[in-house]
């Protein structure tokens, strides 16, 4: 059973808070503007790279968000869950990096 604590912070999370947007090669950037941590799993649609966790930190008061950085095994869509529920996808599209 889940404290008190932990379901309040739980039920305050609203995924439309966190957004995905490819960069390059196969780097992603995803954001948090929701006031409590959360931990997020993404994979890349029509391979076999298996679901990956990234742990998304809160966003520090007076902070529009809280960013992290993550690269992708392979070149895709990359499709994030939250909960076991798709909340975003975003498509690789091949920009080398550094150009």
């Amino acid at each position: 059973m889940l404290s008190a604590n932990v379901a309040a912070a739980v039920s305050s999370i609203d995924p439309k808070g966190v957004t995905l947007r490819y960069v390059c090669g196969n780097r992603f950037r995803v954001r948090n503007s929701n006031a409590s941590a959360l931990s997020v799993t993404y994979d890349v649609l029509g391979t076999d790279s298996g679901l990956r966790e990234i742990w998304l930190s809160k966003r520090q008061t007076g902070a529009q968000y809280s960013e992290r950085f993550f690269n992708a095994p392979t070149k895709g869509t990359v499709q994030m869950f939250y909960n076991g529920k798709k909340i975003r996808s975003t498509v690789n599209t091949g920009i080398v990096c550094g150009t």
